[in-house]
């Protein structure tokens, strides 16, 4: 009987604890797929986990991180540890805590794109309106790390950064 009880108590905590994530994830896909604008931002304490230290992003085509990076070398031992290949269609992000790192992808939807930093720094973000305390980044600290979106042309662009 006692077994039993403690069969049921893991199972409901299981639960739980999916029930958790999901919700935290349906956030951040539903900000991604939105429509609106209106200079919004989807801070990332929302959906990373409270002992999260560092986020970085890691854009489509990227196998590694320079070494200017924030926690560069323990996240290219983590993506050489599990294969990493780039794809066309996804960027991830990275998320390291004291105890562990986690890969988190993104598919690229029609009409929503990574505005990578390699872009903002050769001139583009000069012709973008960031959201008032939003500066872009390829890493920031956890509990700053946000995403907001712009629209550049005729497409809507996700862009990683910091708020203050």
């Amino acid at each position: 009987m006692i077994n039993i009880n403690f069969y049921f108590i893991f199972v409901a905590l299981i639960l739980l604890s999916s029930a958790c994530s999901s919700k935290k994830e349906e956030g951040i896909y539903g900000f991604i797929e939105d429509d609106s604008l209106r200079n919004t931002i989807f801070p990332l304490h929302d959906f990373i986990d409270a002992e999260a230290e560092v986020v970085c992003v890691l854009d489509p085509y990227q196998s590694e991180f320079s070494k200017v990076d924030l926690e560069s070398e323990r996240f290219n031992k983590y993506l050489t540890s599990i294969a990493h290949v780039p794809k066309e269609n996804y960027w991830s992000l990275m998320i390291a805590s004291e105890a562990a790192i986690k890969k988190v992808d993104f598919s690229i939807a029609r009409k929503r794109f990574l505005l990578t930093q390699f872009e903002i720094d050769r001139g583009v973000g000069e012709k973008l309106m960031f959201p008032q305390g939003f500066t872009p980044k390829k890493c920031a600290v956890a509990r700053k790390a946000t995403i907001t979106k712009v629209k550049l042309k005729e497409n809507i662009y996700l862009v990683f950064g910091e708020v203050e």
